[in-house]
């Protein structure tokens, strides 16, 4: 399974949407570098599973190109992703992998080597959203962002942030700043819980 244009995102418009890959190895979607991979704006609910989205890419610093792998501003529903990994995805602004505006579920997913040039190398929550998002069981190795925070997450909304029994290494922020907060996770929320 691989996105076949390489001028367009694949956009998910329907109600409820569900990927079902056959393995972390077996089904890719890979955007070569050249392209974001998913735009999720009026989905009700999407769920992936046992797949890999990797090489997604964007170049400028707009609000749009933020999240090389998922862009999921403002969808109304939620994101589950559980067994999947996000691979060296690139954002020219800020949430590496994916931009997350919407209330969401991780579970055993690996975020590998993404990077962003703002902040949350794997991805980051606006201050403009409000969604609670959980991570459970998961690994994020070698994510970083040219910014000064979140290296991994940015979370900059007003949504609780919950993190259990994940694995963090390799996180880096921009070196030698006076302003350097959070390099693995920047959460700016009260009641969030890590449990890491």
């Amino acid at each position: 399974m691989e996105v076949e244009t390489e001028d367009e995102v694949c956009p998910l418009d329907r109600l409820h949407s569900t990927i079902v890959g056959a393995g972390l190895d077996e089904s890719i979607i890979d955007g070569s570098g050249s392209m974001q991979l998913i735009r999720w704006v009026s989905a009700k609910n999407l769920r992936m599973s046992h797949l890999t989205l990797q090489n997604g890419k964007t170049s400028s610093s707009a609000d749009d190109d933020r999240g090389a792998a998922i862009y999921s501003f403002d969808s109304k529903g939620k994101l589950v992703m559980n067994d999947c990994k996000l691979y060296n995805n690139v954002s020219g602004a800020n949430s590496g992998a994916i931009l997350l505006c919407t209330e969401a579920d991780f579970r055993n997913c690996i975020f590998d080597s993404n990077k962003s040039k703002k902040t949350g190398g794997a991805f980051a929550i606006p201050g403009t959203c409000s969604d609670n998002i959980t991570i459970d069981g998961c690994s994020f190795i070698n994510n970083q962002t040219d910014a000064t925070n979140g290296g991994a997450i940015f979370n900059g909304g007003t949504g609780k942030l919950f993190v259990n029994r994940s694995f963090f290494k390799g996180s880096r922020c921009a070196p030698t700043k006076a302003t350097e907060q959070g390099v693995a996770i920047d959460c700016r929320t009260e009641g969030s819980e890590l449990g890491v």
